[in-house]
């Protein structure tokens, strides 16, 4: 379930195109609760801003009087752009080792949850660059050590992003010719060509499943320019529908 944030107005501000957030998360049934997230889940072009946000709750029999977290960041990551956002306690950040990250919460005073439920859990959240220059298939993985009070570390689950830059040229689909993205990656234009077919239809979908451009005015044009300067960086799929095809490729959103 995705839920997007929007800040208002945004009359006089200097930076509005950073007055939305999307926020993404599965929905599970019984889990640990001492786990971690990644937001975008999947795959990413190098050089993007992935979230992290690590939740922990005291399933003990007794108030935690402190936690701390040991989060060591992937090789591939930036930590020259590690930055933190929020939690749901009074926190210090430090950072270790070069590539370590202490998250402390000194007297936190977490009661357990057999006591009270709802204030047995806490949270907390930042984002970092992957490295730029990263070849396709690379995995960034995470992992966290969640230590309450003198106990041994509570270990989270490990996301796993992929890198994926896209391809400069389409698939040869053997029925219809060849269809071409170019550029791929792209920024301001993205023009496809539709090999010896007129295009019908042109729709983009982000990789949420989300359409977020349309054109359904049927052309006698085989090559088509569409504005992708509006998209946010990212991963998106074009479908483009021909006279007797439709065919579905992937580009790269700079």
């Amino acid at each position: 379930i995705c839920i997007t944030l929007l800040a208002e107005p945004t009359t006089g501000d200097i930076n509005p195109a950073n007055n939305i957030e999307t926020i993404c998360r599965p929905i599970s049934n019984s889990c640990d609760p001492n786990e971690k997230h990644v937001s975008p889940n999947g795959d990413v072009i190098s050089g993007s801003w992935l979230t992290y946000t690590i939740f922990f709750q005291n399933t003990g029999n007794d108030t935690a009087y402190s936690v701390f977290i040991l989060d060591t960041m992937d090789a591939n990551l930036d930590m020259n752009t590690f930055q933190p956002i929020a939690a749901s306690h009074s926190y210090y950040t430090y950072i270790q080792d070069g590539n370590a990250v202490k998250f402390d919460f000194p007297n936190i005073m977490l009661v357990d949850s057999n006591a009270n439920e709802p204030l047995s859990h806490g949270w907390v959240s930042y984002r970092i660059k992957s490295n730029t220059g990263l070849s396709n298939g690379t995995n960034l993985n995470n992992t966290a050590y969640i230590y309450f009070d003198f106990n041994s570390a509570v270990i989270t689950n490990t996301t796993v992003t992929v890198i994926d830059n896209g391809v400069s040229v389409g698939e040869i689909n053997s029925a219809t010719g060849t269809m071409i993205l170019s550029p791929n990656p792209a920024s301001a234009q993205l023009i496809i060509d539709n090999g010896q077919l007129k295009i019908n239809a042109i729709e983009i979908y982000d990789m949420l499943g989300q359409r977020v451009y349309m054109s359904q005015q049927a052309t006698n044009s085989k090559c088509q320019t569409v504005d992708v300067s509006g998209l946010s960086p990212g991963i998106y799929f074009v479908k483009v529908k021909g006279e007797k095809s439709e065919q579905v490729m992937k580009f790269v959103k700079q």
